[in-house]
């Protein structure tokens, strides 16, 4: 599950991952043509940069996720890259449009899932703990859990180059470990995981900004050479090349 950032500090001194949307989409737009659609969220979802600059390709629907979606939906069909923006857990309004409306026309999009996870003092109907449990059964749909600011940043920049499918990205509220943003984008492999630390005996497995805490927390080990460490990235599709290579090797 995605975790959240409690230290004043680095909230002062870092970027949200919300505002690294919102920028990176905005330094972005003027070489990649796309729309952004968000329900009610523009400001929680870090947009507002991105709607002073290009208005003509923003949409706030009002609170109407099913809508979001759908006309996300038709903006793919006439060609264009929909980016929609819209907390998690209010996501799951949308369900059967995501199925139904993208999925199974295998239409491009981008689903930016903000507060994914645990969201601290928003509380519990905000709390985005059910998006991968009611994503993962879709057909068609690719789910990105990046765990830092630059792979979230060139997942973006991935999608931006073409999708022959949807793909939800799922981040934190919360801040990351950066505060002066880089673009220095690069194309990644969809469905990818990484080995972060080789170990003796056991292996880790994570997905998301969880990964940070697991870096931490291998340094304080008795014996840290016996972890090994993987981010697997993708919740699906799931990188089995990398698994078997796990399971072959790791207690």
């Amino acid at each position: 599950m995605s975790g959240i950032s409690n230290s004043t500090n680095l909230e002062k001194n870092t970027i949200s991952y919300s505002k690294l949307l919102g920028k990176t989409l905005t330094k972005i737009a003027d070489d990649y043509s796309f729309e952004c659609i968000t329900a009610a969220m523009g400001i929680g979802t870090g947009l507002e940069e991105y709607y002073k600059k290009y208005q003509n390709r923003y949409i706030d629907v009002g609170i109407a996720e099913e809508h979001a979606v759908t006309y996300g939906a038709g903006l793919a069909a006439d060609g264009k890259m929909p980016v929609i923006a819209i907390y998690s857990t209010f996501m799951q309004r949308a369900y059967d449009c995501i199925l139904h409306d993208f999925a199974l026309q295998k239409l491009p999009g981008l689903f930016c899932m903000d507060r994914s996870g645990l969201v601290g003092n928003d509380g519990p109907t905000h709390h985005g703990v059910f998006d991968i449990a009611y994503l993962r059964c879709i057909p068609n749909l690719s789910i990105a859990t990046p765990r830092n600011a630059e792979l979230l940043q060139n997942l973006l920049y991935t999608a931006q180059l073409g999708l022959d499918h949807p793909l939800a990205i799922r981040y934190p509220r919360g801040y990351s470990q950066i505060n002066d943003l880089k673009f220095k984008l690069k194309k990644i492999k969809l469905g990818k995981g990484q080995c972060l630390k080789k170990g003796k005996r056991y292996a880790v497995l994570s997905i998301g900004t969880l990964a940070q805490t697991i870096e931490i927390a291998l340094t304080r080990v008795e014996k840290p050479e016996t972890f090994a460490h993987y981010d697997l990235g993708f919740v699906i599709p799931l990188d089995t090349k990398m698994l078997h290579e796990v399971f072959t090797k790791y207690e």
